[in-house]
């Protein structure tokens, strides 16, 4: 029995695939609504809704303009967006900053950590036009530096530390437990 206002248990965080975008064009050919066809799927309507503005694309036919839902569509739309979601990368925004604490680590042979705070501290460069030490870490590490991680004296010569567990631990004496009273 349908309910009518039962919702539909939610998968957040889960974007449409491919398949589920097929069953959307199927469902809103054949006539269902954005709210009957999210209870199919168990998605919110809603998520429906968007998905259908985001695919639908104007066509002619026969001399006149008609607008349908292309699953390609909207996963091509879906994909272009997905690209711009995340941050940008530092590396090309911040070049001169970064190629001059490069020379800097080449030639005088200080750490990156120095290098940087000494830019900084001269105001030779703002905060929006710099990269933080760890960032700079990675670059080296990545390979996007001509500075390698030979050139870093204190990362060569340092040596991790290991725990090392006493297997043969000397006994010494009864516990206080198993001594007489």
């Amino acid at each position: 029995m349908d309910y009518p206002y039962h919702t539909p248990e939610s998968r957040k965080n889960k974007h449409l695939n491919a398949h589920e975008r097929g069953v959307i064009k199927y469902l809103s050919d054949s006539g269902h609504s954005p709210y009957a066809i999210g209870k199919i799927l168990g998605r919110s309507s809603n998520t429906i809704r968007n998905e259908l503005r985001r695919g639908t694309v104007k066509q002619i036919r026969a001399t006149k303009k008609v607008e349908i839902y292309l699953p390609d569509a909207g996963q091509a739309i879906y994909e272009r967006n997905r690209l711009n979601c995340r941050k940008r990368f530092k590396l090309l925004e911040c070049s001169t900053f970064i190629e001059t604490v490069d020379k800097g680590i080449l030639n005088t042979k200080y750490s990156p950590d120095a290098i940087a705070g000494a830019l900084k501290r001269h105001n030779q460069y703002d905060a929006s036009n710099s990269v933080c030490t760890k960032t700079l870490y990675n670059y080296i590490d990545m390979g996007l530096m001509k500075t390698r991680n030979l050139d870093l004296v204190l990362k060569v010569k340092r040596s991790t530390r290991q725990s090392h567990k006493r297997q043969h631990k000397k006994i010494l004496g009864r516990s206080i437990d198993e001594r007489p009273s």
